[in-house]
């Protein structure tokens, strides 16, 4: 389909492009001719996780919702999202400088309120909240390299087992993307910095991923909330998160 409707802010750049559509899973050759570009099936995956709307919402001139969740679940099964966010991460830590796999990580959680049922959903019973629990591990500048999403009565200590856990697995993207030399991901991290509320995992990550689990403590004799080293690049990218809460309610997260 020729394309020539008006261009929206959530298009995706020449530049981006040349990364996502290498880590697309190969057509398999079988039935019908596309009728919509790939990069556009993006650009409307994409216009419906930033403004936050309805699958449905998606404006006429891009290609119609069911086929964009179509391939938005196909795509989320395949692991391409995971690959598309990996390769920009190395891609962004090359441009300053940076070994592409990082060797220290953040982990933090943030409970967050949510209107919406289903089996993620629980009360946190320490900040009387009603919802989700977003697990997060980030490298020392900020990016993100995992996240797991679950109810909010989850322990900070078993949704840490899970978002370890998939920080330890590449991105499979349907095969398309290059493992590390042993087949991790990550496998250049050594030390993850935590709270106390993670103290738990601490033999637990050494026995299975020989990752050294750091707890940092509030200093002696502080209240409030206090700047502690390194591990806040984890509450910025949660407080990055919340300002796309509808975008990422929108597409499943």
């Amino acid at each position: 389909m020729t394309n020539t409707r008006q261009h929206y802010p959530t298009d995706v750049s020449n530049k981006a492009w040349k990364v996502i559509k290498k880590l697309l899973p190969v057509a398999s050759g079988n039935g019908r001719p596309r009728e919509y570009a790939l990069r556009e099936i993006v650009n409307a995956i994409f216009y419906v996780a930033r403004g936050g709307i309805a699958w449905r919402m998606l404006p006429h001139d891009l290609p119609p919702w069911s086929l964009t969740y179509y391939y938005y679940w196909h795509w989320k099964k395949a692991g391409v999202w995971e690959a598309v966010n990996a390769e920009l991460v190395e891609l962004s830590r090359k441009k300053t400088g940076r070994r592409k796999q990082p060797s220290l990580g953040i982990l933090d959680s943030q409970s967050v309120k949510t209107a919406n049922g289903g089996e993620e959903r629980g009360i946190d019973g320490n900040k009387k909240i009603n919802g989700r629990k977003r697990h997060v591990v980030t490298d020392s500048v900020g990016h993100l390299l995992a996240v797991k999403v679950t109810a909010a009565n989850v322990s900070d200590q078993e949704g840490g087992r899970q978002v370890l856990t998939a920080l330890s697995k590449p991105p499979a993207a349907g095969g398309r993307r290059e493992q590390g030399e042993d087949g991790q991901r990550q496998y250049r991290m050594a030390k993850i910095l935590v709270d106390s509320a993670y103290q738990g995992l601490i033999a637990l990550a050494m026995l299975l991923f020989g990752w050294v689990l750091e707890v940092v403590h509030r200093p002696e004799g502080t209240k409030g909330f206090v700047v502690q080293r390194k591990r806040w690049e984890a509450p910025v990218r949660r407080g990055w998160l919340n300002g796309f809460t509808p975008g990422k309610a929108a597409i499943g997260v």
